[in-house]
């Protein structure tokens, strides 16, 4: 009688225990029309940290940690040229991308008051500077986005956690829509926190700690929403000593990008804890990548509409962009740091739905005079690293990794607008 009681307790159980096992896996659940697999082809890289990545001319360019900025062809993954430094008067250069569909490179010094250098890439990938200026903003810019040399969208973060529009013309703020729900420190574990991707057309939030994401206008009006979190995120504080991911947390989104046609985003859906315990060994043991393939790259309409999922049958990448011409990825993963990784997307449409006008600002043929702020608006008012300097807080994102650094900027240093080439 036992055994039965414990056989009819089991059996009665086993339909729920399935259920919990296959509604974890919630990828699963999402009604998306074609599944296809990727497997990558590997290229070799001259220099390794790549922080962001961008397509311009049929040309790749790679923003690397160390501020360089390299070329390469995208029929071989030649190598072709690279430019900028690290080191510019007593200021350490900290770039990242300023995204556009211009055919224009703009490359944004974070750590001089973002001024922009808008570059003219030739066919042999070589540089030229067409303009120096600066945006007059003096906060923290993450993700930027800038369309016709007119507006610059982008996500503060610090030191207030809101998706801003600013005017060059005018040096004004147009617009803002504030995400954030807590103090600045508890922001890395905000049930809001998330990530801007944008065109000219159309810009997505993508959230980090929920199964969510937002399509807005230009005027930031929400437009349409893929929600499939269907429980109130439970978000853990990180333990003392530890870093900002709390192993308990369940991250959804790692990185996106948005294209002309599509939004492409790398979805979790797992806790820090289940991803560092898929841990592979690589280069003979010396090192360890973690998640190898746990990451699912789904693609989007503008619209909110799904319409593929990828599953990653090697490795996922951390960073990249999409060529929508040749329906290939592109992308690199810090524990491949000699390779990138190209992937081809089968089963895409090459034109979208284009359900959405592009708003079209005036165009203006150059970037505006704008003069450097006196100071950067430090949220850490009082704090000084001795020597006459003050420091202002950044936030930044790299291979999905969110943290705070602390560049340092001279106190009272003039840094003069470059004149126009």
């Amino acid at each position: 009688m036992k055994h039965h009681l414990q056989l009819m307790l089991f059996l009665l159980a086993t339909p729920y225990i399935l259920c919990s096992v296959a509604c974890s896996s919630l990828p699963e659940q999402k009604n998306f029309p074609q599944e296809h697999r990727l497997i990558s082809v590997r290229y070799p890289l001259v220099e390794i940290q790549v922080s962001d990545m961008e397509i311009k001319n049929g040309l790749l360019i790679l923003c690397m940690r160390s501020a360089r900025i390299r070329t390469y062809s995208m029929t071989d993954y030649s190598f072709l040229s690279a430019f900028e430094s690290r080191e510019t008067g007593t200021l350490t250069k900290i770039n990242q991308i300023l995204k556009s569909s211009s055919p224009h490179l703009y490359i944004m010094n974070v750590n001089n008051l973002n001024e922009v250098r808008k570059y003219q890439i030739d066919s042999l990938g070589q540089p030229v500077l067409l303009q120096s200026g600066f945006t007059g903003i003096s906060n923290s810019m993450n993700r930027p986005y800038i369309v016709h040399d007119s507006l610059i969208l982008y996500d503060e973060f610090i030191p207030d956690a809101s998706l801003k529009i600013h005017s060059l013309h005018t040096n004004s703020e147009e617009r803002a829509l504030p995400y954030g729900t807590t103090s600045l420190y508890d922001r890395f574990i905000d049930k809001n926190m998330g990530g801007l991707y944008a065109n000219d057309s159309c810009i997505a939030f993508v959230y980090k700690y929920q199964d969510k994401i937002e399509f807005y206008d230009w005027q930031f009006n929400l437009k349409h929403t893929v929600d499939h979190q269907k429980t109130e995120p439970v978000i853990y504080q990180p333990e003392t000593g530890t870093n900002m991911s709390p192993p308990k947390n369940v991250l959804y989104y790692g990185n996106a990008y948005m294209g002309r046609n599509y939004l492409y985003t790398l979805y979790r859906g797992v806790t820090n804890r289940v991803f560092r315990s898929d841990s592979v060994p690589i280069y003979g043991g010396r090192s360890h990548v973690y998640g190898l393939t746990r990451d699912v790259l789904e693609v989007y309409e503008l619209d909110g509409q799904p319409i593929c999922r990828f599953r990653f049958d090697d490795v996922s990448p951390a960073v990249f962009v999409v060529d929508e011409e040749q329906n290939r990825l592109i992308g690199y993963r810090g524990a491949y740091y000699d390779s990138l990784l190209v992937y081809q997307l089968q089963g895409l449409p090459k034109n979208g739905k284009r359900d959405l006008e592009p708003q079209k600002p005036t165009r203006h043929s150059s970037l505006p005079a704008v003069s450097p702020p006196e100071r950067p608006k430090a949220f850490l008012q009082g704090i000084s690293f001795g020597g006459g300097r003050d420091v202002a807080p950044m936030y930044f994102v790299y291979e999905g990794r969110y943290g705070i650094y602390f560049p340092v900027i001279e106190i009272g240093k003039t840094i003069p607008m470059a004149d126009k080439l």
